[in-house]
């Protein structure tokens, strides 16, 4: 073979490598670009699907106080009726009491009528207050899940029914070094005319204050908004008097 034959299949082997080298770098890159669009396309769908996990989560645990809340007062409205039954029952009971006196006594009928008139204008007027406290009820249950949701998801508190008509009321989110730390008290709340207060923990002395307000306009969010900076000023006061302390300590060592 020539050396111009040699040469010229030289050349035409190179062309062939170059092209064969082109078609690698092209195929190369095919393969890069599809991995990163694969990559992408992976990463996006497991964000989407935390994302809904994250949603999913939220709404069950909405749905749990929406349902304890709805309990809570579907127990208060069972109580109203059990009291509306006492009445009733009373009420049957002291008419029949008066017709028997009725029966007895012939001059004092007139006197036990007017009493059975009483008994019965008194039984009326107990059942449209029971039935008026069993409206305003269902009316503040309405008004206040709201913002009851709202105290629970933003100011960290919790409710506990301790026995019938005692609770305990659990802040935290309030100490920033802890904030699971728990900052509670008991109330009473089982008396017509006012609540009371059984335990404070930690003690706050703007407590008497907030619950003679709260008795006398019962404007109980205000109470607890009272109470959780009760705890907060005592905290804080606490901290500082800590460190106040920690100073004094280190200058009487020097």
């Amino acid at each position: 073979m020539t050396t111009d034959a040699r040469l010229d299949a030289f050349s035409a082997l190179a062309d062939e490598f170059d092209l064969l080298r082109s078609t690698h770098c092209d195929f190369v890159d095919a393969c890069d670009a599809w991995a990163s669009e694969r990559r992408d396309t992976l990463v996006a769908g497991k964000a989407a699907h935390a994302k809904a996990v994250a949603a999913n989560r939220l709404q069950r645990t909405q749905i749990a106080k929406d349902i304890e809340s709805l309990n809570d007062a579907s127990r208060e409205l069972n109580a109203l009726d059990a009291a509306e039954q006492n009445v009733e029952a009373l009420r049957a009971k002291v008419v029949e009491d008066l017709e028997k006196k009725l029966c007895t006594s012939q001059t004092d009928r007139d006197a036990l009528a007017e009493s059975v008139a009483a008994m019965e204008r008194e039984v009326q007027a107990r059942k449209a207050a029971l039935e008026s406290a069993r409206n305003l009820r269902l009316q503040s249950t309405k008004r206040s899940l709201p913002e009851a949701l709202f105290y629970e998801e933003k100011l960290g508190l919790k409710i506990i029914s301790l026995e019938p008509d005692v609770l305990r009321f659990v802040f935290t989110n309030i100490d920033k070094s802890n904030y699971s730390r728990e900052f509670w008290f008991v109330l009473d709340v089982s008396g017509e005319r006012e609540y009371k207060l059984r335990e404070c923990n930690p003690a706050t002395p703007m407590v008497e204050a907030a619950l003679e307000y709260l008795n006398e306009t019962r404007d109980f969010y205000r109470f607890l908004k009272e109470m959780r900076q009760g705890f907060k000023t005592v905290f804080e006061g606490s901290g500082k008097n800590s460190t106040a302390g920690g100073s004094n300590d280190t200058k009487q060592s020097r």
